[in-house]
């Protein structure tokens, strides 16, 4: 597929969509957002660990819903989901035995009609309950893309993205590792925090629609501007970072190393960029730590390599955050003279973080969180001027 920018601003444009309505939808879901597209256009497996209830399931069959079909084929679904359990046996996942091979051939072939060996895209439910006899046929399609139908050559899958979910993280000793090691995207999925997306999870106030369309020619666009990205940029960086982890003894093999650069890639090209930047690197706390506990002590270490820009932006938001935060410490008893105070204040933090690179995540999302707080200041003054 030929790059032009006009295609690259088309693509860019038309994932940021995705983007704003997914995050209006499903909220204080933006990161859950941006993996599953760094997922989409690296082809690197994500899993999502959080408990019952945290929408793991949702966001991720909403996200595959604005993905137009790619070219009709029988060989071929666009979207395969399954809940796993440990009675999950290989035919449920994989396809039955092909009576027809049996009887007219004697051979013990496996038919994987609209099943995973046939999905270009698929979720797996509690992945980490798969059982040793489904264990290393779905190894072999996260790892080589290939599937053996039992004739003795293994044949190529068109899977593009993978998405695991499970409540809890693998159990020691239950042989898990390698399928844990695979995933190398990984988010925690936590309750929201947010007084406010609380009560528009309740009331539905606030809560967006999804309606958006990604083209299939978006997706291979950006895909091959990934596979362009020159990261030269970025390698002191990570040799920064190599140090680092093994001074914190945080092991990271090889192999993590070289899916972490192809996530970096993924990251520029989605910003539309053909060189990788130090501010990319931020993804990279999704794929570096082994157990959450690790996941703090790496942001740390990524934030050195953040831009001016994106310090001022973080500086920003968490200013945005105190103030409103402290009207809503306030309850009822709010004044107008609070509201509008805090209005100006954050009417200047705007004004501030409009001034830096929009091209750079934390900018935009400073952005919307000042923007969001002064939704929720209209609300509040409301609520004050209905009581006086």
């Amino acid at each position: 597929m030929s790059l032009s920018q006009s295609n690259i601003a088309k693509a860019v444009r038309s994932f940021s969509i995705q983007a704003k309505e997914l995050n209006g939808a499903y909220l204080e879901r933006k990161q859950e957002v941006s993996l599953l597209q760094v997922s989409l256009i690296s082809s690197q497996p994500l899993v999502f660990l959080g408990l019952p209830g945290t929408g793991k399931s949702a966001i991720v069959n909403t996200f595959a819903q604005t993905l137009a079909s790619g070219k009709k084929s029988s060989d071929i679904i666009d979207f395969y989901q399954y809940l796993l359990s440990k009675y999950t046996t290989p035919a449920e996942i994989f396809g039955i035995q092909s009576v027809k091979e049996l009887r007219e051939n004697d051979r013990f072939v496996i038919n994987p009609a609209g099943k995973l060996p046939q999905a270009r895209i698929a979720f797996l439910d509690e992945v980490f309950k798969a059982n040793s006899a489904t264990l290393n046929s779905l190894l072999t399609i996260l790892n080589e893309k290939q599937f053996d139908d039992g004739t003795g050559v293994r044949k190529d899958v068109p899977l593009e993205m993978m998405v695991g979910a499970s409540n809890e993280m693998p159990e020691e000793g239950e042989g898990l590792e390698a399928l844990w090691d695979r995933f190398v995207l990984r988010q925690v999925v936590v309750d929201i925090e947010r007084d406010d997306s609380f009560l528009s999870l309740l009331t539905g106030q606030g809560i967006g629609k999804v309606s958006c369309k990604v083209d299939r020619e978006d997706v291979l666009c950006l895909r091959v501007l990934a596979s362009q990205v020159d990261v030269s940029k970025v390698l002191p960086a990570f040799l920064d970072l190599r140090q680092a982890m093994a001074t914190a003894g945080i092991r990271v093999s090889g192999r993590k190393w070289c899916k972490a650069i192809e996530v970096v890639k993924a990251v520029s090209a989605l910003k539309g960029r053909s060189v990788a930047s130090n501010s990319d690197l931020g993804v990279l706390s999704a794929v570096l730590w082994e157990q959450p506990d690790q996941i703090d002590a790496i942001r740390q270490m990524l934030s050195q390599f953040a831009s001016d820009d994106v310090k001022v932006a973080m500086q920003i938001a968490d200013a945005a955050r105190e103030a409103f935060q402290g009207l809503e410490r306030q309850g009822d008893s709010v004044t107008i003279k609070a509201l509008g105070m805090t209005k100006r204040i954050l009417r200047d933090l705007l004004a501030k973080a409009d001034a830096l690179d929009a091209t750079e995540d934390a900018v935009c999302e400073a952005i919307e969180l000042i923007k969001e707080f002064q939704g929720g200041i209209k609300r509040l003054t409301l609520g004050s001027i209905g009581r006086s």
